[in-house]
């Protein structure tokens, strides 16, 4: 078996040098020598067959309308301009076959193709990983051992299993996440909304207090003017804050929020393209940061939100001393029943059924 590894290894390094060869013949720009690619360096065919970067061909031709094949010499007439060639679809597709081969390479070892899994490191490794860093002394291999037994074994023992039966067992957890991530999605938009409804109450209870803080000193207008400007002022300055507060707090709310979504998509994506270098880095980028979006959405969340009322002045203090009992503006706080638009049914559904995981923890406990 030793034997037959080896010869496959000495088989696999040949045709990478013979893949590496290729790639420098004939997916380069004989001009920069750099490798063509499908955005900046576009390969564009000459009418004598041969291909260059559009950046260089642009750069060669200038303002003119011919120029010299760095290579065969001819000298076409190129009507219309570099933009009006061709792109070589063979290169093209040749950089599209060698991409989705990287895919599917290790970080560390970039010629090994990934082929195994890590249950205890819960990482793609190539076979080089399996001697260098997942030591066969350690290593034991999932199949010959039930869930418990892989579950005790800790740290200390590297599980191994085929990266297609790591990709079967993780389908259900990698569902799980993106479905989590949907409900959080609706879960942060539902407390966005939360706080967008309690700016448009408080602009309305601003004007309320005002309102009755105005037809309270309408009784106490000739003595009480300057009173009335301070507390009056004293009701912005509150409501400004509270605004501010909830303003700040909505901002931050929907940046998250964005930033939740940006992180579903890249998760989507990367899962979608069965992108294995990326996929992992992904999904656990992505359950890091679960315990924040759920503390985020939390319905018990404490609230900004604070109601403002006026308090009357009371007869028998005015009479004693005017200045200093005519009324004040007070905080209080607001009671669940007198937010308007807030509907948590969805979060507290969410709430009810999700949960944290630990990917190795759930495919053991199945």
């Amino acid at each position: 078996m030793a034997a037959c590894q080896d010869d496959m290894d000495s088989l696999t390094m040949e045709a990478r040098g013979h893949v590496q060869a290729i790639s420098n013949e004939f997916l380069c720009c004989a001009i920069c020598n750099e490798q063509f690619d499908r955005v900046d360096k576009v390969p564009i065919t000459l009418p004598c067959r041969q291909s260059f970067c559009r950046p260089c061909l642009k750069r060669t031709v200038g303002s003119k309308h011919r120029l010299n094949c760095p290579v065969c010499r001819k000298a076409p007439e190129i009507e219309g301009g570099i933009d009006a060639l061709p792109a070589d679809f063979r290169i093209m597709r040749m950089l599209e076959l060698i991409s989705n081969q990287i895919k599917h390479t290790c970080f560390q070892h970039k010629a090994q193709r990934l082929n195994f899994f890590c249950a205890s490191c819960k990482t793609p490794i190539c076979h080089d990983c399996t001697v260098i860093k997942h030591p066969k002394e350690e290593m034991h291999m999932f199949k010959q051992y039930g869930p418990r037994e892989v579950k005790d074994m800790g740290k200390s023992k590297h599980v191994i299993i085929d990266i297609l039966d790591a990709f079967e067992n993780y389908e259900p957890i990698f569902k799980e996440l993106e479905q989590f991530g949907l409900r959080m999605i609706d879960a942060l938009k539902i407390k966005v909304q939360k706080y967008k409804d309690e700016l448009r109450e408080l602009e309305k209870m601003h004007g309320v207090v005002i309102d009755d803080i105005s037809k309270r000193f309408d009784y106490y207008r000739a003595l009480l003017k300057q009173r009335e400007t301070a507390t009056s002022r004293r009701a912005d300055t509150l409501i400004r804050e509270q605004r501010d507060t909830i303003e700040r707090a909505c901002t931050a709310m929907e940046k998250e929020l964005q930033s939740l979504k940006i992180l579903q998509e890249q998760f989507k994506i990367v899962r979608v393209n069965k992108d294995t270098r990326l996929l992992f880095k992904e999904f656990h980028e992505f359950e890091k940061r679960k315990t924040f979006f759920i503390s985020l959405a939390h319905p018990e969340l404490e609230s900004f939100f604070k109601k403002f009322i006026y308090t009357n002045a009371k007869e028998e203090e005015l009479k004693a001393a005017l200045m200093e009992s005519v009324g004040d503006v007070e905080l209080v706080k607001c009671k669940d029943d007198d937010f308007i638009g807030r509907d948590f049914e969805l979060l507290e559904q969410f709430l009810s059924y999700g949960r944290l995981f630990n990917p190795l923890t759930s495919l053991m406990d199945d």
